[in-house]
């Protein structure tokens, strides 16, 4: 994504010619000030160069607010950003900063603030999204565009995921839900490692998904695993007690389990592994 060679040209003032009009003589490695009102908005929707514009898509640059902080030679880095390009994007830069928005150079139609652009906080773009909670069609949409952690939500057009077969309004929603729910914090996993506030953890975690489910499904899984008695029951016993083959019992145990696992997120595997670590470290003993 980046050049190799080296980018001497653009990173003093004297060898990298006449500056921006009105710009210091280091403008080149001033960091960039997005103003927070506008950090949330596409830089799709900006009528920019074809150069400049796959610079953006080089860099990973999807809102405003990911230049935030960025040095004009942090994106001079990027392939065939040269002076003019670098320009382009420094006098941009400081229309955001000083223009109205009316004076602000948008393409014809384009909204101030693009509500379909999904913001991701910087804390939980690591957070992958097979331990998060996603409904099966949500699951199938995202893995087929090759994203993995939430980071790489960031920035994407959710009117671009409807034209992913199977993949609605309704999953839309649950998207925007899953973003705002982990950007909240819930999905966190702690450092801890304290085995009995772990065990909570597994507990709290387990209890909440349990209260998520059908009536039905979760008095088979407890009947499955805890039984009348505190033990595990037959998956023909249990079938028999709700009129179903051992098969389909097999299957509402197993997906009861995998939505318990993503429910908790990050927070409950953390937990579960720390529980196994010290399970392990006992029996070594």
């Amino acid at each position: 994504m980046f050049k190799d060679s080296k980018i001497t040209a653009i990173t003093h003032y004297g060898d990298a010619g006449p500056g921006p009009k009105g710009a210091g003589p280091d403008w080149q490695t001033e960091r960039i000030f997005i103003p927070s009102a506008e950090r949330g908005r596409s830089l799709r929707s900006f009528d920019v160069s074809v150069r400049l514009a796959h610079v953006f898509e080089y860099a990973k640059l999807h809102l405003l607010g990911d230049l935030q902080g960025r040095s004009y030679v942090d994106i001079s880095k990027c392939r065939n950003c040269g002076r003019k390009t670098l320009l382009e994007l420094h006098d941009l830069v400081r229309q955001i900063q000083h223009a109205s928005p009316e004076e602000i150079p948008v393409e014809h139609g384009a909204r101030y603030t693009d509500p379909n652009v999904l913001s991701v906080h910087p804390a939980v773009h690591s957070l992958l999204l097979k331990e998060l909670p996603v409904s099966v069609r949500l699951e199938n949409a995202l893995q087929s565009r090759g994203w993995k952690t939430l980071g790489d939500l960031h920035g994407i057009d959710v009117t671009d995921l409807l034209k992913v077969q199977n993949c609605g309004r309704r999953s839309i929603t649950e998207l925007r839900a899953l973003v705002s729910a982990a950007s909240g914090g819930r999905f966190s996993a702690t450092d801890s490692v304290d085995v009995r506030a772990a065990l909570r953890t597994i507990a709290e975690e387990i209890n909440a998904g349990l209260s998520r489910l059908s009536s039905r499904n979760r008095k088979i899984f407890e009947a499955r695993l805890f039984g009348n008695s505190g033990n595990p029951r037959t998956l023909q016993d249990v079938g028999e007690q709700f009129r179903m083959t051992r098969e389909r019992v097999r299957q509402i145990i197993r997906g009861t389990i995998r939505r318990l696992r993503r429910g908790g997120g990050p927070r409950l595997a953390r937990a579960l592994e720390l529980g196994r670590l010290n399970a392990n470290a006992s029996f070594a003993r």
